[in-house]
């Protein structure tokens, strides 16, 4: 996989840099034409490397995570698949501008993402001195964000523990939210990664009845936060209605 990134840049860098820039271009294309500097390839390589493997095993998680709670809400997924079939003329052709029509199966998502971040934790190196409370945080130190903490905080989702995708139809904009990481040097496969998870959930729903056992919740606390024991997830197609 390296090996067709190092391809794919060396693709870029070859381009004529007089060519005019066109909307199909991405933010990495656009940033090589214009500065195909050793050091801005470089910088680039890496931002491609975590754009592509490090969301790889996060979103099939978070998949994972979704499924089972379709699976066990079947009036939810009912719901939301009719909402599909009402908003969405053309599942063949989806559109991102399509995506932000569906408040219920956002709502359903951003539930999900809250009760299991993919990702437990993260970290980040205090630039300046500052206080919290009585508690002194030096420059220079790395502070640790439990994700999973944070999103069960009562203040600021009550009833936490409770699986209540409504909730996020009054919460537009919430620190306490954070399973992508907040602010400036947030995650940058968010958008691609919501994207992708809403259209594998928009063509499964359209086609299929997700069913699932209940889980007792153990999950595996590493690098990635994952079920202890796999979830047993059933897939059953929909009888096709006819005219």
């Amino acid at each position: 996989m390296n090996k067709n990134v190092d391809d794919f840049i060396q693709d870029i860098d070859k381009m004529d840099t007089n060519l005019q820039i066109d909307k199909y271009m991405d933010t990495n294309q656009i940033l090589l034409r214009r500065s195909p500097s050793k050091s801005m390839i470089k910088i680039i390589t890496n931002e491609i490397d975590t754009f592509l493997f490090a969301g790889h095993d996060t979103t099939a998680l978070a998949i994972n995570w979704i499924l089972y709670r379709l699976g066990t809400n079947l009036n939810k997924q009912i719901e939301i698949r009719d909402e599909i079939k009402t908003k969405l003329q053309n599942l063949e052709s989806i559109e991102i501008k399509d995506l932000d029509q569906l408040p219920l199966l956002d709502q359903f998502i951003r539930e999900c993402l809250r009760l299991h971040p993919p990702v437990p934790l993260i970290g980040r190196e205090i630039t300046e001195e500052f206080y919290i409370k009585e508690y002194t945080i030096p420059k220079g130190i790395m502070l640790y964000i439990l994700i999973d903490e944070v999103q069960m905080n009562p203040e600021q989702f009550p009833q936490p523990m409770k699986f209540i995708p409504e909730r996020f139809q009054s919460i537009s904009s919430n620190q306490s939210y954070m399973p992508f990481s907040a602010g400036p040097r947030n995650c940058i496969g968010k958008r691609f990664a919501s994207s992708l998870i809403k259209i594998l959930l928009i063509k499964l729903l359209n086609k299929f009845r997700i069913d699932s056992n209940l889980y007792d919740g153990e999950t595996s606390y590493n690098i990635v936060l994952k079920p202890k024991h796999k979830l047993k997830i059933k897939l059953t197609q929909l009888s096709i209605e006819k005219d």
